[in-house]
C-alpha cells in the first residue's frame, strides 16, 4: 500500500512517498528500508529517512541535482528493536534485514542480508539505489556495488540511524554504491603491489605518467579541488599506504565531513545519469568540466 509519508499508521511492507520529482523512468529512485524498527518505531524510521536525505542533499553534487531524485521509504517490521552487534559482538537481534556490526570481523562494518533487502526494496515503484537505515546509535556502515538486483538497483548502502556521523556515512557509502568510488584511506604501512586498479579514483600512476597515458583523472590534474588543494597523485588509498595514489589529499572518500574531490564529483554525476534522463547531451564534455565547479551548469551535464 502506497502512503504519502504523513500517515500515522504503518505496517510491514508499506511504501511511503517521501519526495517525488518526476516519473520513475526519468529520475534516480532512492529506496530507504529500515531495519531493527518495531512496528511502534516505524514513525521514527520515517523521520530518520527525511533527516538522512537532507544530510545527503546538503553536499555537492547532490545539492544541485536534488531534483533528479525520487525518494521512497519501505517499512520493514522487526521483532526486536536495534541490530546485532550493538554494542558488542555477542548481541543478537531478530530483525527484518539481519543488520549486524562486526561484519568480516570489522566492528564498524554494518552488513545486511541482501536477499531480504531485495524483498522489501522491490515493493517500491522503482529502485536505483537502496539505503538501509539500521536502528542504532553505533558508528558504522557499508557500501555494496555490483549487486545486479533483478529489481534494477546495483548498489546498497547501509548506515546507523542515530550516530552523529550517520548522514556523512550515507554520503560516503553512496560514493561506493552510486559513484563506484574506492576508499581513499589506508590502515597501516602496507604497499600495493598489483597492476593498475579498476577504480575511478585510485591509480598506480604518478601525475606525469597519468597525463602521458591520458588515464584516470588526467583531465583534472593541477585543478583546484573543492575539498582543498589541487588535483594530483597523492600516495595512499584503498587501505594501502604505499604504491597506490588518490586524486587529492583529503576528500569525502578519505574523511567524513569533507567534500567530494573533482574526480569524485564527476563520478557521482555519472552515477546519477546512469538512471536519470539527461537534461542535455550537447556540449557535455566542456559543460562537465565547468559544472563540477558551477552548480548552475551542473544541471546540464550528461556524462554518459
Amino acid at each position: 500500500m502506497l502512503k504519502n509519508g504523513r500517515a500515522n499508521t504503518a505496517a510491514d511492507g508499506d511504501v511511503h512517498e517521501i519526495i517525488k520529482n518526476g516519473d520513475v523512468g526519468d529520475r534516480v529512485d532512492i529506496v530507504f528500508v529500515g531495519d531493527g524498527y518495531t512496528e511502534a518505531e516505524l514513525p521514527d524510521f520515517h523521520t530518520d529517512v527525511k533527516e538522512k536525505w537532507k544530510d545527503v542533499t546538503d553536499i555537492e553534487p547532490y545539492t544541485t541535482h536534488a531534483e533528479l531524485f525520487n525518494v521512497w521509504a519501505v517499512d520493514a517490521v522487526s521483532t526486536d528493536s536495534g541490530v546485532s552487534g550493538d554494542p558488542t559482538a555477542d548481541v543478537q537481534k531478530n530483525t527484518a534485514l539481519g543488520s549486524h556490526f562486526f561484519c568480516n570481523d570489522t566492528e564498524r562494518l554494518l552488513c545486511v542480508d541482501l536477499p531480504r533487502v531485495e524483498s522489501y526494496a522491490g515493493k517500491a515503484p522503482a529502485a536505483d539505489l537502496v539505503i538501509v537505515v539500521s536502528n542504532s546509535e553505533k558508528y558504522g556502515g557499508a557500501g555494496y556495488s555490483g549487486v545486479n538486483s533483478p529489481v534494477g538497483y546495483d548498489g546498497v548502502a547501509t548506515l546507523s540511524s542515530s550516530h552523529d556521523d550517520s548522514g556523512q556515512i550515507a554520503i560516503h557509502e553512496t560514493g561506493h554504491s552510486l559513484g563506484l568510488l574506492a576508499d581513499e584511506y589506508w590502515y597501516d604501512e602496507s604497499r600495493y603491489e598489483g597492476d593498475e586498479t579498476g577504480s575511478i579514483n585510485t591509480s598506480v600512476y604518478g601525475a606525469d605518467e597519468m597525463a602521458q597515458r591520458q588515464a584516470k583523472w588526467h583531465r583534472w590534474l593541477g585543478e583546484e579541488s573543492p575539498d582543498g588543494g589541487t588535483v594530483g597523485t597523492y600516495e595512499g588509498a584503498s587501505y594501502n599506504a604505499y604504491g597506490i595514489n588518490r586524486p587529492t589529499d583529503n576528500s569525502m572518500m578519505r574523511t567524513l565531513g569533507r567534500e567530494f574531490n573533482l574526480p569524485g564529483r564527476e563520478a557521482m554525476v555519472a552515477g546519477f545519469y546512469r538512471y536519470a534522463t539527461p537534461l542535455a547531451t550537447d556540449r557535455r564534455t566542456e559543460a562537465a568540466r565547468k559544472s563540477i565547479r558551477d552548480p548552475e551548469l551542473l544541471k546540464l551535464v550528461d556524462t554518459k
